[in-house]
């Protein structure tokens, strides 16, 4: 079954990672047509590792440690692979992974606030005097 998502909602950051940490590629988003607003679909991938640097935007998914990000260009899908010391800790302690994961490597994003249509309006105006 292929996964869609709107063009719009496919890379909506909603975590900033904390750490540098390993993942491992579960699939790409690859757009449906030509056109910009058209759909994309989730293309499996090999599960090739991938090394995410701190500091950078993320959305996280609603199951597991599953995340998007970009990447060169292309939005992936991706799992959060624990070190062997966070692997030990979660089974040590019963930890929850995805709890874990965010924990370890997510702080929380917000998208900065714009100013608004009504006091753009009046900038605009205020412009002109």
């Amino acid at each position: 079954m292929t996964r869609r998502v709107d063009a719009r909602d496919v890379l909506d950051p909603n975590g900033c990672t904390r750490s540098a940490f390993a993942a491992r590629v579960l699939g790409r988003y690859r757009r449906t047509g030509p056109n910009a607003w058209d759909d994309y679909e989730l293309v499996p991938a090999k599960g090739e590792p991938l090394q995410v640097a701190a500091g950078i935007m993320i959305q996280v998914e609603d199951q597991e440690a599953h995340f998007r990000i970009r990447h060169r260009g292309k939005v992936l899908l991706a799992e959060w692979t624990p070190s062997d010391e966070q692997r030990a800790a979660i089974e040590r302690h019963h930890l929850d992974p995805r709890a874990a994961f965010l924990d370890a490597c997510v702080e929380d994003y917000a998208s900065p606030p714009g100013i608004g249509l009504a006091a753009l309006i009046a900038k605009k105006l205020s412009e002109d005097d």
